[in-house]
């Protein structure tokens, strides 16, 4: 079964570079992913699948025997609200939207997996879930899909995905293993609302300064991480977005004020203590300066955690498809403080996460220059289909 799946990636290797170019050039975000969804289901039912609709846009498509155990890979498909500024060909022509986490190579990889294991479909003992799934960047698609059975009919007993990176210096298509246990942190996005009273610049005591309060509050966040959380333990908050009056008010006292952030923490208590401890912060500054604030979590997920036992497996078999000297470990230190919202179906099966080299860019994800390698795509098809296929034989 290797050197087929090997002879059938390599096959449709110049297929799935077509596809992956025609998502790059065409980025749509979070759920508003109906261009890419529906070139993806078009392949599907080209290839004999029958997908069905999963939430609000994903897709899922079943192969294999519906008489065995079901295994789940998963492709995210959405893009960044950012400029590209790259020199490809295929460059987005969408304004403000770019493929710059590489789910366009995600996209064509699982869609190329799809098309090796529907081509061996006999061969294998068990079923393949595939998922296309909008909406990661927000952190908000995998539990979407979940909420809409995703796990079930058939329930899915293990499962894994991959992500593109850009690796300068290690070869392109190279397998990258991650490490059990927690491999990246969860997120929470959160917004504090600052109502105070508006007022003349010149009588300030006439009002109730939010940006002030806003100011207070923000001072005093930082403060969570040096004097309330242990040294040991990681953890990120930052605040990225800070408004508050307008263009030409320099002489108003607004009435309110905002600020938006991001936590992110490698521990599930640490979490909730520091979600308690911002929503206590902003209500008592603003109590103690009279105004009123209202902080709200909208996008989350949970840390996303590898099962021993499934990266044991998934390394292995990383290793018959492709050979020792092309699995490495991961270069990074680890566990990483970005998410993923994978972890939502990490931590309700035991799954794997693997990294696939894709280039020589000097630029990072989510930067407007970076730039993947469509000849990492043949690689990740193998490392899909191969992992699923030997997971169904050993766990009949």
């Amino acid at each position: 079964m290797l050197n087929k799946i090997r002879e059938s990636a390599e096959r449709i290797q110049a297929e799935m570079v077509e596809v992956r170019r025609e998502i790059h050039k065409h980025p749509e975000i979070g759920f508003d992913v109906s261009k890419t969804k529906a070139l993806l289901k078009s392949k599907l039912i080209e290839y004999g699948y029958e997908p069905k609709d999963c939430g609000q846009s994903g897709l899922v498509a079943l192969v294999g025997n519906p008489t065995g155990k079901t295994f789940l890979i998963r492709g995210d498909i959405d893009a960044l609200p950012m400029p590209e500024f790259t020199e490809i060909p295929y460059k987005s022509v969408e304004e403000n939207k770019m493929h710059s986490c590489g789910h366009d190579m995600h996209a064509a990889v699982v869609l190329g997996a799809a098309k090796v294991l529907k081509e061996h479909e006999e061969e294998l003992d068990g079923q393949v879930k595939i998922l296309f799934q909008p909406a990661e960047e927000i952190l908000l698609g995998s539990m979407d899909c979940i909420r809409d059975g995703l796990l079930e009919n058939p329930k899915v007993d293990a499962g894994m995905m991959m992500h593109v990176f850009p690796a300068p210096g290690i070869p392109v298509g190279t397998i990258i293993t991650a490490k059990p246990g927690v491999l990246q942190a969860s997120a929470d996005w959160f917004e504090v609302n600052i109502q105070g009273k508006g007022a003349h610049g010149a009588m300030p005591e006439m009002g109730i300064d939010p940006i002030n309060v806003a100011v207070q509050i923000y001072n005093a966040l930082q403060t969570i991480t040096a004097r309330e959380v242990g040294s040991d333990e990681r953890f990120v908050l930052t605040i990225g977005e800070f408004i508050g009056g307008g263009v030409g008010t320099s002489n108003v006292i607004p009435g309110k004020a905002y600020f938006k952030g991001t936590l992110r923490t490698i521990n599930e208590e640490v979490r909730s203590f520091v979600k308690e401890r911002i929503v206590n912060i902003a209500k008592n500054i603003a109590h103690a300066f009279r105004a009123e604030v209202d902080v709200v979590f909208t996008n989350g997920c949970c840390v996303n955690t590898v099962d021993e036992k499934m990266f044991e497996f998934s390394k292995e078999a990383a290793i018959e498809m492709h050979g020792a000297d092309n699995v490495k470990k991961c270069p990074y230190a680890l566990p990483l403080m970005s998410s993923e919202d994978f972890g939502e179906i990490g931590a309700r099966i035991p799954v794997t996460v693997m990294y696939l080299a894709a280039g020589e860019s000097v630029y990072p994800v989510h930067n407007s220059k970076v730039a993947f390698d469509d000849a990492a795509l043949k690689e990740g098809i193998k490392t899909y289909a191969y992992t699923a296929y030997k997971w169904l034989k050993d766990n009949k």
